[in-house]
Protein backbone atom coordinates (compact mmCIF):
# COMPACT_ATOMS: atom_id res chain seq x y z
CA UNK A 1 0.00 0.00 0.00
CA UNK A 2 1.33 3.05 -1.04
CA UNK A 3 2.34 5.67 1.85
CA UNK A 4 0.22 8.80 2.25
CA UNK A 5 2.21 12.01 1.73
CA UNK A 6 1.60 14.36 4.18
CA UNK A 7 2.41 17.55 4.56
CA UNK A 8 1.97 20.45 7.41
CA UNK A 9 1.48 24.53 6.88
CA UNK A 10 2.54 26.16 9.88
CA UNK A 11 5.60 25.76 12.15
CA UNK A 12 4.56 26.93 15.20
CA UNK A 13 3.76 25.41 18.06
CA UNK A 14 0.22 23.04 17.14
CA UNK A 15 2.54 22.56 13.57
CA UNK A 16 5.30 20.73 15.33
CA UNK A 17 3.08 18.97 18.01
CA UNK A 18 1.52 17.08 14.95
CA UNK A 19 4.08 16.79 13.70
CA UNK A 20 5.72 15.20 16.62
CA UNK A 21 2.87 12.39 16.83
CA UNK A 22 2.84 11.67 13.40
CA UNK A 23 6.39 11.07 12.78
CA UNK A 24 5.22 8.43 15.88
CA UNK A 25 2.49 7.34 13.97
CA UNK A 26 4.95 6.93 10.77
CA UNK A 27 4.96 3.10 10.43
CA UNK A 28 1.41 2.29 12.38
CA UNK A 29 -0.41 4.95 10.03
CA UNK A 30 1.83 4.24 6.66
CA UNK A 31 2.86 7.97 6.85
CA UNK A 32 5.73 9.72 5.26
CA UNK A 33 6.15 13.76 6.18
CA UNK A 34 6.93 14.69 2.92
CA UNK A 35 6.70 19.10 2.94
CA UNK A 36 7.13 21.65 5.75
CA UNK A 37 5.79 25.29 4.91
CA UNK A 38 6.48 28.57 6.75
CA UNK A 39 6.73 31.94 6.04
CA UNK A 40 9.30 32.17 9.51
CA UNK A 41 12.64 30.81 7.76
CA UNK A 42 14.14 30.14 11.01
CA UNK A 43 11.25 28.11 12.37
CA UNK A 44 10.66 26.28 9.48
CA UNK A 45 14.40 24.89 9.25
CA UNK A 46 14.54 24.22 13.04
CA UNK A 47 11.47 21.81 12.28
CA UNK A 48 12.77 20.42 9.01
CA UNK A 49 15.84 19.07 11.00
CA UNK A 50 13.19 16.86 13.02
CA UNK A 51 11.90 15.46 9.50
CA UNK A 52 15.16 16.00 7.26
CA UNK A 53 13.45 13.96 4.25
CA UNK A 54 10.68 16.63 4.36
CA UNK A 55 10.75 19.18 0.97
CA UNK A 56 10.69 22.91 3.09
CA UNK A 57 9.02 25.52 1.46
CA UNK A 58 8.45 28.91 2.41
CA UNK A 59 4.99 29.43 0.70
CA UNK A 60 2.51 27.03 1.18
CA UNK A 61 1.08 27.98 -2.38
CA UNK A 62 3.89 26.37 -3.70
CA UNK A 63 3.71 23.00 -1.34
CA UNK A 64 -0.26 22.51 -2.20
CA UNK A 65 0.14 22.97 -5.89
CA UNK A 66 3.29 20.60 -6.07
CA UNK A 67 1.42 17.34 -6.37
CA UNK A 68 3.80 15.48 -3.94
CA UNK A 69 1.01 15.64 -0.84
CA UNK A 70 -1.92 13.83 -0.29
CA UNK A 71 -3.26 15.45 3.05
CA UNK A 72 -2.13 18.70 4.72
CA UNK A 73 -2.16 19.68 8.85
CA UNK A 74 -3.27 23.64 8.71
CA UNK A 75 -2.01 24.84 12.10
CA UNK A 76 -2.04 28.84 11.00
CA UNK A 77 -3.84 31.09 13.32
CA UNK A 78 -7.17 32.09 13.22
CA UNK A 79 -6.57 35.35 10.72
CA UNK A 80 -4.23 34.13 8.65
CA UNK A 81 -5.97 31.45 6.76
CA UNK A 82 -5.69 33.37 3.21
CA UNK A 83 -7.12 30.58 0.77
CA UNK A 84 -5.31 27.61 1.63
CA UNK A 85 -8.82 25.80 1.77
CA UNK A 86 -9.35 26.65 -2.18
CA UNK A 87 -5.89 25.54 -3.44
CA UNK A 88 -5.83 22.54 -0.90
CA UNK A 89 -9.68 21.85 -2.63
CA UNK A 90 -8.43 22.58 -6.38
CA UNK A 91 -5.46 20.30 -5.92
CA UNK A 92 -7.29 17.55 -4.51
CA UNK A 93 -5.37 17.70 -1.25
CA UNK A 94 -6.96 16.40 1.95
CA UNK A 95 -7.16 18.89 5.33
CA UNK A 96 -6.64 18.62 8.85
CA UNK A 97 -7.74 21.86 10.36
CA UNK A 98 -6.82 22.92 13.92
CA UNK A 99 -9.63 25.30 14.96
CA UNK A 100 -11.26 27.80 14.69
CA UNK A 101 -11.20 28.26 10.95
CA UNK A 102 -11.30 31.95 10.63
CA UNK A 103 -12.53 35.01 11.59
CA UNK A 104 -15.37 36.01 9.16
CA UNK A 105 -18.33 33.90 8.36
CA UNK A 106 -18.54 34.92 4.37
CA UNK A 107 -15.02 33.91 3.99
CA UNK A 108 -15.61 30.15 5.68
CA UNK A 109 -18.88 29.66 3.65
CA UNK A 110 -16.68 30.87 0.44
CA UNK A 111 -14.51 27.79 1.48
CA UNK A 112 -17.17 25.70 2.41
CA UNK A 113 -18.60 25.99 -0.84
CA UNK A 114 -15.10 24.49 -2.56
CA UNK A 115 -14.74 22.07 -0.40
CA UNK A 116 -18.02 21.12 -1.15
CA UNK A 117 -17.54 21.15 -4.99
CA UNK A 118 -14.21 19.14 -4.70
CA UNK A 119 -13.39 15.55 -3.96
CA UNK A 120 -11.26 16.28 -0.50
CA UNK A 121 -11.76 15.13 2.45
CA UNK A 122 -11.53 17.85 5.70
CA UNK A 123 -11.66 17.18 9.24
CA UNK A 124 -11.19 19.82 12.21
CA UNK A 125 -9.49 19.33 15.10
CA UNK A 126 -12.51 19.11 17.92
CA UNK A 127 -10.39 15.90 19.33
CA UNK A 128 -13.28 16.02 21.91
CA UNK A 129 -15.65 14.52 19.81
CA UNK A 130 -13.26 11.72 19.48
CA UNK A 131 -13.09 10.66 23.14
CA UNK A 132 -14.38 8.04 25.43
CA UNK A 133 -15.58 10.22 27.98
CA UNK A 134 -18.00 12.27 25.32
CA UNK A 135 -19.41 9.14 24.20
CA UNK A 136 -20.17 7.96 27.64
CA UNK A 137 -21.78 11.63 28.11
CA UNK A 138 -24.24 11.13 24.54
CA UNK A 139 -25.20 7.36 26.25
CA UNK A 140 -26.29 8.93 29.81
CA UNK A 141 -27.84 11.41 28.41
CA UNK A 142 -30.04 10.09 25.50
CA UNK A 143 -33.70 9.85 26.42
CA UNK A 144 -33.31 12.78 28.86
CA UNK A 145 -34.36 16.59 28.99
CA UNK A 146 -31.46 18.52 29.84
CA UNK A 147 -32.44 21.98 31.24
CA UNK A 148 -29.05 23.45 31.90
CA UNK A 149 -25.29 23.41 31.00
CA UNK A 150 -22.78 25.33 32.93
CA UNK A 151 -19.39 25.51 30.99
CA UNK A 152 -16.17 27.18 32.14
CA UNK A 153 -12.78 28.01 30.18
CA UNK A 154 -11.31 30.52 32.99
CA UNK A 155 -7.17 30.22 32.79
CA UNK A 156 -4.29 32.48 32.12
CA UNK A 157 -2.95 34.36 29.55
CA UNK A 158 -1.36 32.40 26.56
CA UNK A 159 1.98 33.88 25.74
CA UNK A 160 2.19 34.61 22.21
CA UNK A 161 1.78 37.82 21.22
CA UNK A 162 -0.87 37.17 18.36
CA UNK A 163 -3.66 35.72 21.18
CA UNK A 164 -4.03 39.24 22.80
CA UNK A 165 -5.02 40.87 19.70
CA UNK A 166 -8.98 40.63 18.76
CA UNK A 167 -8.53 40.73 15.07
CA UNK A 168 -5.61 38.24 14.76
CA UNK A 169 -7.50 35.81 17.64
CA UNK A 170 -11.04 36.65 17.75
CA UNK A 171 -10.69 36.39 21.54
CA UNK A 172 -11.23 34.03 23.69
CA UNK A 173 -14.34 32.77 22.92
CA UNK A 174 -13.93 32.02 19.39
CA UNK A 175 -9.65 31.21 19.85
CA UNK A 176 -10.52 28.89 23.00
CA UNK A 177 -14.05 28.15 24.25
CA UNK A 178 -14.52 26.82 20.94
CA UNK A 179 -14.02 23.67 22.33
CA UNK A 180 -17.04 23.68 25.12
CA UNK A 181 -19.44 25.14 22.22
CA UNK A 182 -18.31 22.71 19.94
CA UNK A 183 -18.73 19.84 22.42
CA UNK A 184 -21.87 21.10 23.74
CA UNK A 185 -23.32 21.31 19.95
CA UNK A 186 -22.20 17.42 19.44
CA UNK A 187 -24.48 16.78 23.11
CA UNK A 188 -27.31 18.73 22.72
CA UNK A 189 -27.72 20.01 18.76
CA UNK A 190 -27.91 23.77 17.28
CA UNK A 191 -27.68 27.17 18.96
CA UNK A 192 -30.51 29.47 17.99
CA UNK A 193 -29.62 32.76 19.97
CA UNK A 194 -27.01 34.14 22.22
CA UNK A 195 -26.50 36.88 24.54
CA UNK A 196 -23.01 37.57 26.26
CA UNK A 197 -21.20 40.21 27.95
CA UNK A 198 -17.70 40.94 28.20
CA UNK A 199 -15.15 42.14 31.07
CA UNK A 200 -12.43 44.77 30.72
CA UNK A 201 -9.91 44.73 27.66
CA UNK A 202 -6.74 42.84 28.88
CA UNK A 203 -4.22 45.91 30.23
CA UNK A 204 -0.81 45.13 28.05
CA UNK A 205 0.48 47.25 25.47
CA UNK A 206 -0.15 44.30 22.63
CA UNK A 207 -3.74 43.30 24.03
CA UNK A 208 -7.24 43.80 23.47
CA UNK A 209 -9.16 40.74 24.25
CA UNK A 210 -11.57 41.05 26.65
CA UNK A 211 -10.04 39.49 30.19
CA UNK A 212 -13.71 37.47 30.95
CA UNK A 213 -16.99 37.31 29.82
CA UNK A 214 -20.71 35.84 30.67
CA UNK A 215 -22.77 34.16 27.97
CA UNK A 216 -25.98 32.50 27.51
CA UNK A 217 -26.69 30.11 24.95
CA UNK A 218 -30.18 28.61 24.15
CA UNK A 219 -30.57 25.20 22.26
CA UNK A 220 -33.16 24.07 19.99
CA UNK A 221 -34.32 21.78 22.37
CA UNK A 222 -34.59 24.78 25.15
CA UNK A 223 -31.41 23.97 26.81
CA UNK A 224 -29.83 26.94 28.37
CA UNK A 225 -26.30 26.95 28.95
CA UNK A 226 -24.31 29.23 30.32
CA UNK A 227 -20.83 29.79 29.61
CA UNK A 228 -17.47 31.90 31.65
CA UNK A 229 -14.71 32.79 30.24
CA UNK A 230 -11.34 34.51 31.94
CA UNK A 231 -7.89 35.03 30.86
CA UNK A 232 -6.87 36.55 34.02
CA UNK A 233 -5.31 34.06 35.75
CA UNK A 234 -1.69 33.95 36.82
CA UNK A 235 0.39 32.33 35.14
CA UNK A 236 0.75 28.84 36.72
CA UNK A 237 -2.46 28.84 38.87
CA UNK A 238 -5.17 25.89 38.36
CA UNK A 239 -7.66 26.73 35.75
CA UNK A 240 -10.85 25.37 35.47
CA UNK A 241 -11.94 24.01 31.94
CA UNK A 242 -14.92 22.02 31.78
CA UNK A 243 -18.96 21.61 31.92
CA UNK A 244 -21.24 20.54 34.05
CA UNK A 245 -24.78 19.14 32.33
CA UNK A 246 -28.50 19.00 34.29
CA UNK A 247 -31.03 16.69 33.20
CA UNK A 248 -34.02 15.22 35.12
CA UNK A 249 -32.06 12.29 36.96
CA UNK A 250 -28.52 12.94 35.93
CA UNK A 251 -25.25 15.36 36.51
CA UNK A 252 -22.64 14.73 33.98
CA UNK A 253 -19.19 16.93 34.99
CA UNK A 254 -16.68 16.80 32.57
CA UNK A 255 -13.13 18.10 33.33
CA UNK A 256 -11.50 18.79 30.36
CA UNK A 257 -8.62 16.54 29.77
CA UNK A 258 -8.75 15.08 32.71
CA UNK A 259 -12.08 12.55 33.54
CA UNK A 260 -15.79 12.53 33.43
CA UNK A 261 -18.18 12.03 36.30
CA UNK A 262 -21.73 10.80 35.56
CA UNK A 263 -23.82 10.76 39.06
CA UNK A 264 -27.67 9.25 38.73
CA UNK A 265 -29.80 8.27 41.83
CA UNK A 266 -28.01 5.17 41.67
CA UNK A 267 -24.70 6.53 42.44
CA UNK A 268 -21.44 7.95 40.56
CA UNK A 269 -19.63 6.91 38.35
CA UNK A 270 -15.85 8.13 37.05
CA UNK A 271 -13.72 7.97 33.75
CA UNK A 272 -10.40 8.94 33.57
CA UNK A 273 -8.59 10.26 30.59
CA UNK A 274 -5.86 8.15 30.07
CA UNK A 275 -5.71 8.69 25.71
CA UNK A 276 -4.63 12.45 23.91
CA UNK A 277 -7.74 12.47 22.09
CA UNK A 278 -5.73 14.76 19.90
CA UNK A 279 -3.83 11.41 18.30
CA UNK A 280 -6.73 9.54 18.33
CA UNK A 281 -8.66 12.08 15.87
CA UNK A 282 -5.29 12.26 13.28
CA UNK A 283 -5.43 8.72 13.09
CA UNK A 284 -9.64 8.59 12.22
CA UNK A 285 -8.62 11.53 9.60
CA UNK A 286 -6.05 9.63 8.04
CA UNK A 287 -7.97 6.16 7.86
CA UNK A 288 -10.46 8.09 6.35
CA UNK A 289 -8.38 9.46 3.56
CA UNK A 290 -7.11 6.05 3.04
CA UNK A 291 -10.59 4.23 2.91
CA UNK A 292 -12.43 7.45 1.52
CA UNK A 293 -14.52 7.23 4.34
CA UNK A 294 -16.10 10.17 5.77
CA UNK A 295 -17.99 8.87 8.30
CA UNK A 296 -14.92 8.67 10.50
CA UNK A 297 -14.44 12.64 10.26
CA UNK A 298 -16.64 13.53 13.62
CA UNK A 299 -16.15 16.99 12.86
CA UNK A 300 -15.71 18.05 8.94
CA UNK A 301 -16.15 21.46 7.78
CA UNK A 302 -19.51 22.36 7.89
CA UNK A 303 -20.04 21.04 11.42
CA UNK A 304 -16.91 23.35 12.02
CA UNK A 305 -18.52 26.46 10.71
CA UNK A 306 -21.85 26.16 12.92
CA UNK A 307 -19.17 25.93 15.39
CA UNK A 308 -17.51 29.10 14.34
CA UNK A 309 -21.00 31.01 13.93
CA UNK A 310 -22.13 30.40 17.50
CA UNK A 311 -18.91 32.13 19.00
CA UNK A 312 -18.89 34.59 16.37
CA UNK A 313 -22.49 35.87 17.51
CA UNK A 314 -21.41 35.45 21.30
CA UNK A 315 -18.66 37.99 19.98
CA UNK A 316 -21.15 40.27 18.25
CA UNK A 317 -23.48 39.84 21.16
CA UNK A 318 -20.83 41.33 23.67
CA UNK A 319 -20.53 44.18 21.12
CA UNK A 320 -23.95 45.15 20.61
CA UNK A 321 -25.55 43.89 23.74
CA UNK A 322 -28.69 42.38 22.37
CA UNK A 323 -29.32 38.98 21.63
CA UNK A 324 -27.80 37.66 18.28
CA UNK A 325 -28.49 34.43 16.24
CA UNK A 326 -25.62 32.72 14.87
CA UNK A 327 -25.39 32.65 11.03
CA UNK A 328 -27.17 30.13 8.97
CA UNK A 329 -24.94 27.37 7.36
Amino acid sequence: MRKLQVGIIGCGGFGNYHLDNLLHLQQEENVNIAALAAGNREKLEQTGRKAPQAKLYSRWQDMLESNEIDVAFVCVTPGRHEDIEEIAAAHGVSLYIEKPLGLQMKQVKDKLSAIEQSNILVSVGYQERYSQAMQKAREALAGKRVRLVLGKWIGSMPGVAWWRRQEQSGGQLVEQCTHIVDALRFLLGEVEEVFCTGGAQVACPDGDVAECSSATLRFAGGTLASLLTGCFMADGAPDDIGFTVYAEDVRIEYRWGREILVATAQGQQRYCFDTDWHVTAVKAFLRAVREQDPAAVLSDYADAARTLAVTLALNRSMESGKLEKPEQI
